[in-house]
């Protein structure tokens, strides 16, 4: 089976899978984001099946970042948001602060002495991966046409990258900023919202796999997270494995 044949079953699997859940849905709403998904899907799909192979024949260089580009500045918003998990707005956004925490020369690739891809391109990777496109390996390599060692490498250094800005962006608020104190009054005496859901394992875990294994039928781990009224995280927490009970979570 070809790459461009194992990529549009893939899609065509998870057309079918939201289909199922259109006719399914409750809600007007639902029904609108069902409907949606299926149209970035479908744009998808397009322009796989508008050129006879998935990755061009002609003599390009390997380093070739056309396929990412053109999904970075030409798709429709929408189709945006369906690869990569982000509007382009935040994205352009995210790729300022991250260049400039990282320093330029942090996203160089030092080992192959090759330019290195734009930082841009090298985020998008990464969101596309975390987002659900792709893992790490073959399907991420053909549908972005890059090489399992460069996204590897991509990926790490965007995660370690997060890590070391965690603090910066997701802190408790000042007596300052407090709603109470500054007399923005939600709810009498509350600072934050809680909330949890299960970050999903691709693969079964090879040491103690039943503590991970959740009520869902899943592998992963529990996250839950505070967000003040105005929608930022200001506390996150992912140290309890799946099959942890949300009531046990302290803060």
């Amino acid at each position: 089976m070809s790459g461009k044949t194992q990529v549009l079953q893939d899609i065509d699997s998870e057309v079918e899978a939201i289909a199922y859940a259109y006719a399914l849905a409750s809600s007007s709403e639902e029904e609108d984001e069902y409907e949606e998904d299926l149209e970035d899907l479908l744009d998808v799909r397009e322009a796989i099946t508008s050129n006879r192979y998935l990755l061009p024949r002609s003599n390009v260089e390997k380093h070739d970042t056309n396929i990412l580009e053109t999904y970075i500045r030409e798709y429709s918003d929408t189709t945006f948001l369906s690869l990569f998990r982000m509007h382009r707005e935040s994205f352009w956004q995210v790729v300022e602060i991250l260049a400039v925490a990282g320093g330029q020369d942090y996203w160089v690739q030092t080992k192959t002495g090759r330019p290195s891809r734009p930082i841009y391109q090298q985020i998008a990777v990464v969101l596309y991966v975390l987002g659900g496109g792709g893992s790490t390996g073959e399907r991420t390599r053909l549908a972005l046409n890059i090489g399992k060692g460069a996204v590897l490498a991509y990926t790490w250094r965007t995660v370690n990258l997060l890590a070391t800005l965690v603090p910066t962006y997701i802190r408790w608020p000042h007596s300052v900023e407090h709603p109470v104190q500054s007399g923005q009054r939600v709810f009498s005496r509350c600072i934050g919202f809680l909330d949890g859901t299960n970050i999903i394992l691709r693969n079964k875990p090879t040491v103690d796999p039943e503590a991970y294994f959740s009520r869902k039928k899943n592998y992963g781990f529990n996250l839950q997270a505070i967000c003040d009224w105005e929608g930022r995280f200001i506390w996150v927490s992912m140290k309890h494995t799946a099959s942890v009970h949300a009531t046990a979570f302290f803060l």
